[in-house]
């Protein structure tokens, strides 16, 4: 700013840019597992169960699947306009005392 002041809202998990933009259709292979696998209740939607793990309450994909992709969910930029907004009042308050 004129005055000299920065600052950042930075978020350092490393899905942070693929959850705010959401991502594109890819494979997804195993690496040191022998099948991809988890829970059936929280399966991604679009993926293929067999219906044996189905019957045991598990998703079984198998090596490799074809994801279908994420869809955006914008969050930076709210966290900046809000970081923005709780700054200014902060600033207005300090500045009052002086």
């Amino acid at each position: 700013t004129k005055a000299g002041f920065t600052g950042a809202v930075v978020s350092k998990a490393n899905y942070s840019e693929a959850f705010e933009k959401g991502t594109r259709p890819h494979r997804i292979r195993t690496r040191s597992k022998m099948v991809l696998a988890g829970p059936y209740r929280g399966r991604p939607s679009g993926w293929r169960v067999s219906k044996g793990s189905k019957a045991m309450g598990y998703a079984t994909y198998g090596k490799k699947v074809q994801h279908p992709g994420t869809s955006p969910h914008p969050f930076m930029q709210s966290a900046f306009r809000f970081a923005m907004k709780k700054f200014n009042q902060e600033m207005k308050k300090a500045l009052k005392r002086t």
